[in-house]
């Protein structure tokens, strides 16, 4: 009797499951038989909304919507500034607009998630997006003839880590008609600095000198001290023009104090910013001798050398407004600074000594910021040295 029973099996077994279906068999069988069966039997609903500008309130059309669902959803703005996706599953996902000339954070390095819950009473949301900021202007000689070619930068001022700080935060060049444009600028403090040129000529009124044009900050400073600050706000755009004339370059020369006659040498020059400029020089005749030309103004001259694969470094303040010929420095060994860890569990689990190694705990990454002086926009990051299973940290090459 039970191997006669074995092929009826499955047949009595598919009608029982039908059985089960509310709200009686006739009728689910029915149905079932007219509807195929979903794989996602979770109810669907719909998501819309509007992406405006966070300033005016107006709509932007054809602005790229996105939900970070799994797979993701994409939808363009109508010309009303709306988006509607449909077929949604319930639950919680992240919603994002983009646009170009537009952004969604206030500033760089700002992290803002807008989140949606998806079901029965969801709402329609409004999504802001900030319109981007432009600096434009017009650079020429005192003859009103164009400057084509002048590089020209956008600083900005941030604070970051408590302290203030001055970045390039865009940069660009004068076309044939000495005209420039910068913009992808966030709302924020900027200062507009054109040249220095790359492009000198001997000028025989100058006695045969190289002049070109050197660094200024609008309206015509050449410092920070005395330039003017601009205030960018949302969708701003500003005009920054220039009135420059060719200035004259001063002759430098000097020697740095080598162990070696083969010392690796490496010279840079840094404007009040940190940044490097683009000067003319070469060594010799001797070696461990140099000789360049600049313009006028305040820069840091920083040397760094190589003996033996030992490095060495050395700085000096210039304020250049004539020729200056003997000039002198004397590299230090590079200094660094190990650095110990102890990490502490603040809430430990178990029975663990104050103080004891965490397993597999990772090794924390440290900057170290100079609070003045030429470099004091430089940032220098740790790196692990040692077993690689149980490395230490230390700061290396830093100047003297």
């Amino acid at each position: 009797m039970p191997r006669a029973l074995v092929p009826l099996a499955s047949r009595w077994t598919v009608l029982l499951l039908f059985c089960t279906c509310p709200p009686v068999v006739i009728p689910g069988l029915a149905q079932i038989s007219t509807q195929p069966l979903s794989s996602n039997p979770e109810t669907r609903y719909k998501l819309g909304g509007t992406v405006i500008n966070s300033v005016s309130g107006e709509p932007i059309r054809r602005a790229l919507v996105q939900i970070h669902s799994n797979p993701a959803r994409l939808a363009l703005t109508d010309g009303n500034g709306q988006f509607q996706f449909e077929g949604l599953a319930p639950g919680e996902t992240r919603i994002s607009a983009r646009k170009p000339g537009f952004f969604d954070v206030p500033h760089p390095g700002y992290f803002m998630e807008s989140m949606v819950k998806i079901g029965p009473e969801t709402q329609p949301v409004v999504l802001n997006l900030i319109a981007e900021g432009v600096i434009y202007g017009h650079i020429q000689n005192p003859d009103g003839e164009p400057v084509e070619g002048l590089p020209v930068k956008v600083i900005v001022v941030r604070i970051a880590g408590g302290k203030k700080r001055i970045e390039p935060a865009g940069t660009g060049n004068t076309d044939k008609d000495g005209n420039f444009r910068i913009a992808g600028l966030y709302p924020g403090s900027y200062y507009v600095e054109a040249g220095p040129g790359t492009r000198f000529v001997k000028v025989e009124r100058l006695s045969g000198r190289h002049a070109g044009y050197s660094g200024l900050f609008y309206p015509h400073a050449h410092d920070l001290s005395s330039a003017t600050l601009f205030e960018l706000r949302p969708g701003q755009t500003v005009d920054a023009n220039f009135s420059l004339k060719e200035e004259p370059m001063f002759h430098i020369a000097g020697s740095v104090r080598c162990l070696g006659p083969n010392d690796g040498m490496n010279l840079r020059f840094l404007d009040g910013l940190g940044e490097n400029l683009s000067v003319p020089f070469r060594f010799g005749p001797e070696p461990c001798q140099f000789d360049g030309e600049v313009f006028t103004g305040s820069l840091t001259l920083v040397v760094n050398t190589w003996h033996e694969g030992t490095p060495f470094s050395a700085e000096s303040a210039l304020n250049v407004n004539s020729d200056l010929t003997r000039i002198s420095l004397v590299p230090s060994p590079a200094q660094s600074i190990p650095i110990r860890v102890r990490t502490e569990s603040v809430r430990p689990s178990g029975p663990q000594r104050r103080g004891a190694k965490v397993p597999n705990a990772k090794l924390v990454s440290i900057y170290l910021s100079a609070n003045n002086g030429p470099l004091a926009q430089s940032d220098y990051q740790s790196q692990p040295e040692g077993d690689p299973k149980n490395p230490s940290l230390v700061l290396r090459n830093l100047p003297f």
